[in-house]
C-alpha cells in the first residue's frame, strides 16, 4: 500500500510539474517593479485592445451588444463557486443549494448551481496550471479551442466546459442571463460586488443590495473591455468578493452574509420579471440612486530587488485598513512599504503607470485588494481607485428587506 501510494503522489507530482510547464507560456512572470502599475491590472496572459485582433473586435461588439436589457425578461441565472479551489465558501453555498434547491428556487426563472474549477476544489488549491478567472477573454478561449485536445491544460480544458455550459460568452443568446461568481479574499473588502462598466443591469442589481439590503456594500468596475473573467459568459454577470478570509478555510459570518445577499439579489430578479411583465402595478415603482463606484487607476507591486525578491511589505498603518471607505484614502506620502530594515517608503503618484487618466499627485485615491495572498505571484501588492457616482434606477419594493 505504501508503495502504491508513493507511485500515485509521483504521478500526481509529474503531472503538476507537466501543467506548470505547458501554463508558464499562458502566463508569463509578472514584471517587477517598484510602485509601478501594469495598465490593465489583473490579468497576464490576457490579450490588450492594441493586440486585438479583428476577429476579437468582432467578439467584442457581440460581447457589449449582449448585456442584458433592463427592460426583459431573466430566464436563467447561474450561481458559480469555486473558481479559485482554495476560495471555499462559494464551493459550499453551491453545495448546499444543490441539496435544498428550494432555498435559490424562484417562480419565474430558473436557478443554476455550478462548481467550475473542479479539480482546483478537490486539490484545495487556487488553480492547477493556470488561473481559471483569467481564461474567458477572446484570446484565451481562442487558443484554448485551437490547441489538440490532449495538449490542453486543466483550465484549458474546463475554460471551454464552462462556457460551453454558461454561456458561450461570444454570442447574441448566452444560456444564462445573469452570472454570481463566488470568491473569497483575504484583502478587507468587505463585500465587494465587481461587474463590466457597460453591464447596465449588473449595476441595477448592485445598486437595490447596496440601498436597500447592506449600506456597507462596494462596487468596481472591471478594468478591462473584454475582461478574462468567468461572469463575463452570461449576458449579465458580476463576480462576489466577500473578506477578509484566510484561504483554504470558511468563515460562518462571511459564509451566511454571502448566502443571504444572494438571496436578496435573486428576489431582485424576481421583482424585475414581474415587473416587466405588470409594468403598471403600484407594488412596485422606480426610483433613481446615486452609486459610487471604484474604478481602477494604478496597480502597484512590492518593493523588489533585481532578482525579483521582496524587499518590502505592506506598511503597518495600511494592512488591514478599510478597503473603499472614503475615510481612508491614501495620498502622495502616505506610507504604503515597511522595508527589510523596517523603513517606511511613502507613497510617489508621480511614478505610477496610472490605468486610463493620469494621476492627480494633489488626488486622494481608495486602496483595493490590499495584500491579497493570491496576488503576489501577479506582482500586485494593492491597486488603487478613483470613486465615481452613477445615477441608478432601480426597483423599490413596498418594503424594505433584512440583511
Amino acid at each position: 500500500a505504501g508503495s502504491s501510494s508513493s507511485s500515485r503522489q509521483q504521478q500526481q507530482q509529474q503531472a503538476a510539474a507537466a501543467a506548470a510547464k505547458a501554463a508558464a507560456a499562458l502566463s508569463p512572470r509578472p514584471r517587477r517593479q517598484r510602485q509601478r502599475g501594469r495598465h490593465g491590472g489583473e490579468s497576464p496572459g490576457s490579450g490588450g485592445t492594441a493586440r486585438r485582433t479583428a476577429q476579437g473586435a468582432m467578439a467584442l461588439s457581440t460581447l457589449i451588444a449582449k448585456r442584458t436589457n433592463p427592460k426583459s425578461v431573466l430566464r436563467r441565472v447561474a450561481i458559480v463557486g469555486g473558481t479559485h479551489g482554495n476560495e471555499r465558501a462559494g464551493v459550499h453555498l453551491v453545495q448546499h443549494f444543490e441539496a435544498q434547491p428550494e432555498v435559490v428556487r424562484r417562480p419565474s426563472f430558473e436557478t443554476h448551481c455550478f462548481l467550475s474549477n473542479v479539480d482546483a476544489i478537490q486539490a484545495d488549491r487556487r488553480y492547477v496550471a493556470t488561473d481559471l478567472n483569467r481564461c474567458f477573454d477572446h484570446e484565451f478561449l481562442e487558443r484554448a479551442a485551437n490547441t489538440p485536445a490532449d495538449k490542453r491544460i486543466p483550465e484549458q480544458k474546463r475554460a471551454l466546459e464552462v462556457d460551453k455550459a454558461l454561456g458561450p460568452k461570444f454570442s447574441t443568446e448566452p444560456f444564462a442571463d445573469m452570472v454570481f461568481d463566488l470568491h473569497n479574499t483575504t484583502a478587507n473588502c468587505g463585500v465587494l460586488l465587481c461587474f463590466h462598466k457597460d453591464d447596465d443591469f449588473a449595476r441595477e442589481v448592485a445598486a437595490y443590495l447596496k440601498y436597500f439590503v447592506d449600506s456597507e456594500i462596494c462596487t468596481v468596475y472591471w478594468p478591462q473591455d473584454d475582461p478574462p473573467f468567468l461572469p463575463t459568459i452570461g449576458r449579465s454577470g458580476m463576480t462576489v468578493e466577500v473578506g477578509p478570509v484566510a484561504h483554504s478555510t470558511v468563515s460562518a459570518a462571511i459564509y451566511e452574509r454571502t448566502k443571504k445577499l444572494l438571496q436578496h439579489a435573486l428576489d431582485y430578479i424576481e421583482l424585475h420579471n414581474e415587473y416587466i411583465k405588470n409594468p403598471s402595478s403600484t407594488k412596485i415603482k422606480r426610483v433613481t440612486v446615486k452609486m459610487p463606484v471604484a474604478e481602477r487607476v494604478a496597480q502597484l507591486d512590492y518593493p523588489r530587488d533585481q532578482q525579483g525578491r521582496l524587499t518590502g511589505f505592506i506598511h503597518p498603518s495600511l494592512q488591514g485598513s478599510p478597503e473603499l471607505h472614503p475615510k481612508f484614502p491614501l495620498r502622495q506620502g502616505s506610507p504604503i512599504f515597511s522595508d527589510l530594515a523596517g523603513d517606511t517608503v511613502k507613497l510617489d503618484l508621480t511614478k505610477l503607470d496610472p490605468i486610463g487618466a493620469p494621476l492627480d499627485p494633489n488626488g486622494a485615491y481608495l486602496p483595493m485588494f490590499i495584500n491579497e495572498a493570491a496576488y503576489y505571484e501577479k506582482g500586485t501588492a494593492f491597486f488603487l481607485t478613483r470613486v465615481v457616482e452613477r445615477d441608478v434606477s432601480i426597483l423599490a419594493p413596498e418594503t424594505r428587506p433584512k440583511l
